[in-house]
């Protein structure tokens, strides 16, 4: 049981942000103060934020960019480089 959670604690995290965006979504902005709610809100970007940097790595387009400027000149993602800080 441990060996999988320190494998899956991520996708652990995320299923508590979906629990806790349902919670606050129905009940959590009128019955809570509001240090509470932004507590929570801040609790479910840190939930987000991990699942996003262990499940997903990479920098998306920004990634994709810089993995570029190491490869031949010429080839496609080379002349959009060029393209695109023109």
């Amino acid at each position: 049981m441990f060996t999988w959670y320190s494998r899956n604690w991520y996708n652990v995290g995320a299923a508590i942000f979906v629990i806790l965006a349902l919670c606050m979504g129905f009940w959590g902005n009128g019955n809570l103060d509001r240090l509470t709610i932004i507590l929570v809100y801040s609790f479910m970007a840190l939930l987000c934020h991990q699942f996003e940097e262990y499940r997903l790595p990479g920098g998306g387009r920004a990634g994709r960019l810089q993995g570029a400027a190491g490869s031949p000149p010429g080839t496609a993602l080379q002349k959009g480089l060029h393209r695109a800080h023109a």
